[in-house]
């Protein structure tokens, strides 16, 4: 996810123009994100003790986590780049 968010944040941040083939890679991205978030929630093999918000405050933890490393890169590039 960290793809889809520096793409996001060089546009608005950067005011960096992306190709059409930026943009299919970065959807491409987000549906692979998408089937693995799904195939977690939806998972009965795992641990039975795992509630399913227990699995969505997992993985809003790492989308967050993800957003911030994303912002930190760009704002490092906008800072060394003037």
């Amino acid at each position: 996810s960290i793809i889809i968010f520096s793409a996001i944040l060089s546009v608005f941040f950067l005011k960096r123009r992306l190709q059409p083939f930026h943009w299919v890679a970065t959807a491409i991205v987000f549906v692979g994100l998408v089937i693995v978030g799904l195939a977690s929630m939806l998972d009965s093999s795992g641990s039975s003790d795992v509630s399913p918000t227990q699995r969505l405050v997992g993985i809003g933890l790492v989308v967050g986590a993800q957003l911030c490393s994303a912002f930190q890169m760009v704002f490092e590039e906008k800072l060394l780049t003037g």
